[in-house]
């Protein structure tokens, strides 16, 4: 209210809107208007007045008793134990915080992508930026708001940690590296270039956004071929695994083949090479510098592994004349593959050791249906021309619905059953799988304190939906 009394009738004094053919992005405005307007004033009393009068019911009780209360914060303050979240899964894991550092120390001392610092390179690194920056604004390439925007000017340091894979291993899991990014030196660049190919990068040949665009494509595939296999591949830690200059030529390849992307070449090309070979953090006291790849927690990063995975696809998978006729299907979700074949199994190998040759630093590897593959959350089966599908959970997933005791507001609580069912109607395409898989959410559900009735409600309200 009071800003639209603060810019009513002055509207011939505020500056023209960017007409710049380019991607604008600001910094969120703190601007509040002192306004003395006494409709406005006698609306503040009133509301202030009425707040007053509110009578509150009694208070939520506490959904943690005293002692677990007390053992949370044991182990909070326990330094000779590391909790944190498993890869996959939604499982909590607790370890030893020796084994802990030793499991992140591996990762580090992987001379082929971290090498130590003697210190921390911010200072030197906000030069840098500023000087692409002020060229960008001086070519006109960004706004001054952009250009505001992209510095950041009391930056975070960049924090190592990892999250362990029991899927993998569970008594010893190998760690997935994740450097923090949020608010750091690098995060408005990495929005800002993350927001202008992402569109580009959503409209390739082979990318998926999620399980309902895969299980749309799957279910518009028609069988008609004999003996078709089923297969996915994964690539070996990618984002890690990225060469720096061949990460580049694909993101210059990219921005020539896509002519729409709404950010300058150069400046595209700059802000990359800023984050990539400027890419340090800390972890135990010590800083590192990142050498190939790019961090998982960047948010530049999903779009950059998609690019470069879409060039090296093109030139290996989809336009290759050797392969490609047998080639059904080809989609990728960032750094997993799903996939039909036509040829013989013996062929397939071939492919995927081929494909194994193409760059030293990228690997895949492979599974075969027999009779079933699983991707993403979804088991996939050949069933006559098309195809069969059910909910897939890995052996170490748990229980991580949200609990019916939690503080969330109850509409959220009343609807979770609802939208979890229509996610298994979705997936499950066989008939006496989706009762069995009714039955099994019921359990998690009552397992997680929701009221029967509340469950009977989602599930007759999810029966009433048709499956798309």
């Amino acid at each position: 209210m009071e800003l639209k009394v603060f810019f009513h009738n002055i509207e011939d004094t505020l500056q023209p809107q960017s007409k710049s053919k380019f991607l604008e992005l600001k910094n969120k405005s703190s601007f509040h208007p002192q306004v003395n307007h006494p409709l406005i004033n006698l609306f503040k009393q009133k509301t202030t007045r009425d707040l007053k009068r509110l009578k509150y019911g009694q208070p939520n009780k506490m959904n943690i008793r005293k002692h677990q209360m007390e053992a949370i914060k044991q182990l909070a303050q326990d330094s000779s134990l590391t909790l944190k979240q498993a890869d996959k899964g939604g499982a909590l894991v607790l370890m030893d915080t020796t084994m802990y550092n030793i499991g992140c120390q591996k990762l580090l001392d992987d001379t082929r992508t971290y090498i130590q610092l003697d210190g921390d390179p911010v200072n030197e690194i906000k030069e840098i930026i500023k000087k692409v920056v002020d060229k960008a604004s001086d070519m006109d390439w960004i706004t001054d708001k952009t250009a505001e925007f992209l510095i950041q000017k009391f930056p975070v340091t960049l924090v190592f940690y990892g999250l362990p894979k029991i899927h993998k291993n569970a008594t010893d899991p190998p760690f997935r590296p994740i450097v923090a990014g949020t608010e750091s030196i690098f995060q408005p660049l990495a929005i800002y270039l993350d927001t202008a190919l992402q569109p580009a990068v959503q409209s390739t040949q082979t990318y998926l956004k999620d399980t309902t665009r895969f299980l749309n494509i799957i279910n518009s595939v028609n069988l008609t071929e004999e003996s078709p296999i089923l297969f996915t591949m994964d690539v070996n830690s990618l984002y890690t695994s990225i060469p720096h200059r061949e990460g580049i030529e694909a993101l210059e390849w990219f921005l020539l083949e896509n002519k729409n992307v709404n950010i300058h070449k150069v400046l595209a090309i700059e802000l990359i090479n800023i984050i990539l070979y400027n890419n340090y953090f800390r972890h135990n006291g010590t800083f590192y510098l990142q050498i190939s790849g790019t961090s998982m927690g960047s948010s530049v990063a999903p779009s950059y592994a998609n690019i470069f995975m879409y060039q090296f696809e093109t030139k290996f998978v989809l336009q290759n004349q050797q392969w490609k006729e047998k080639i059904k299907c080809w989609q990728r979700y960032i750094d997993d593959i799903f996939g039909i074949w036509l040829g013989r199994e013996s062929e397939l190998l071939q492919f995927w050791k081929y494909l194994n040759t193409r760059n030293e630093r990228i690997g895949f590897t492979i599974k075969i249906g027999k009779p079933s593959v699983n991707f993403l959350d979804v088991t996939v089966e050949i069933h006559g021309p098309g195809f069969k599908t059910k909910i897939y959970r890995k052996p170490t997933d748990v229980n991580s619905c949200l609990h019916h005791s939690s503080f969330h507001p109850k509409h959220l609580k009343e609807n979770l059953p609802y939208s979890q069912l229509l996610r298994v109607k979705r997936i499950t395409s066989d008939i006496t799988t989706l009762q069995m898989e009714y039955e099994t959410m019921r359990n998690r559900f009552i397992e997680r304190g929701y009221p029967g009735e509340t469950i009977e409600k989602a599930i007759t309200r999810t029966k009433s939906q048709e499956r798309k």
